[in-house]
């Protein structure tokens, strides 16, 4: 990463969900996979960003290498942990963080 020191490179997944669902994916997210990333090598940390009003969510995780924030890889790892959280998801992309503080 030419960026950031030590590079780092984030996965950004949006969801659709719906305002009602809203509790039951930040749930999901929260007791599923936030604790399967956690054990993962090269996480750096994770945030879940929701709209209350429309019910879009996105959630970014922080990675040390470009690999590891493939998207594909994310979408499968989240399809095992959490199916239903899977099928909402509407997109998955990777990124280049380029500042953090």
């Amino acid at each position: 990463n030419p960026y950031l020191p030590g590079g780092m490179y984030a996965q950004v997944l949006t969801d659709g969900a719906t305002r009602e669902r809203c509790g039951e994916l930040d749930a999901a997210i929260r007791d599923a996979l936030l604790p399967s990333l956690r054990v993962q090598e090269g996480f750096c940390g994770a945030l879940h960003l929701v709209s209350r009003e429309s019910g879009e969510g996105m959630l970014i995780v922080l990675w040390e290498t470009e690999e590891q924030a493939a998207p594909a890889a994310s979408q499968r790892e989240l399809a095992a942990l959490a199916p239903d959280l899977a099928a909402g998801c509407a997109r998955a992309t990777a990124w280049d963080v380029t500042q953090r503080a």
